[in-house]
């Protein structure tokens, strides 16, 4: 005998909620700068009239995600949307989610912004530079690179040795700082951090695979893996 079976795992009706695509990643939202919420706006990069603010989510399915706090009704968030094959951006009302689990957009009163709006970058270099003083001499290891990563981009550093490809490797990984410039991590300035909050953040946000294996000489392979987790757990 065969059996077809769905099982639920949660639901949620008359609660207040946002497009999935709108929520960030560190669980903050773009909304427009004359929205409610803006008084709680963070500290961080946001393009002209509009600013980020933290957000408490909840249950999520293709369409919606609950917002459990940090917004309100009348907030008037931003985002791209992802099936979207251009860079324009949607406005969508913060509401109560349609009875029933979402899906119809259009009760929500979405419209598509006719212009062009460019979220910010994952990575964003400005003119970073890395010097190195050898003696009398002074070593231009990175010279005024600006660049940018947008969320879902795939890319490559490739060039000849000695080129900087591995001073920026070190600077996007943050385990190094420039020497003037600004490297932008989903919109903080992490050139400007101690090298305390550099390890914040390369345990929260960031992964390698370095050319040297960088194994622990006295740890066992379970060992090693152990001592990630345990890291982890710490911070």
């Amino acid at each position: 005998m065969n059996v077809d079976a769905e099982i639920l795992l949660d639901s949620a009706q008359g609660v207040l909620a946002v497009p999935s695509a709108a929520v960030n990643r560190g669980d903050t939202v773009l909304i427009t700068a004359d929205s409610p919420s803006a008084a709680n706006a963070l500290d961080q990069e946001a393009p002209e009239g509009y600013v980020y603010v933290s957000v408490e989510p909840g249950i999520s399915d293709e369409s919606y995600t609950e917002i459990i706090s940090g917004l309100q009704e009348g907030d008037t968030v931003a985002y791209l949307q992802t099936s979207s094959s251009s860079d324009s951006m949607d406005f969508m009302a913060v509401g109560m989610i349609p009875s029933g689990g979402g899906g119809d957009a259009r009760r929500w009163d979405a419209q598509r912004w006719a212009g062009r709006f460019l979220m910010g970058a994952l990575i964003e270099f400005r003119e970073v530079c890395k010097y190195y003083q050898m003696g009398d001499t002074t070593v231009k290891a990175a010279d005024h690179i600006s660049f940018q990563v947008q969320k879902g981009e795939l890319i490559a550093i490739v060039g000849q040795s000695g080129s900087g490809k591995s001073t920026c490797m070190n600077i996007i990984g943050c385990l190094d700082v420039p020497t003037s410039g600004t490297y932008l991590l989903d919109g903080q300035d992490v050139g400007q951090l101690d090298k305390n909050e550099l390890a914040v953040i390369r345990n929260k946000m960031l992964g390698f695979i370095f050319q040297q294996y960088n194994l622990l000489a006295q740890a066992h392979a379970a060992g090693k893996c152990g001592s990630a987790s345990d890291v982890c757990r710490r911070t």
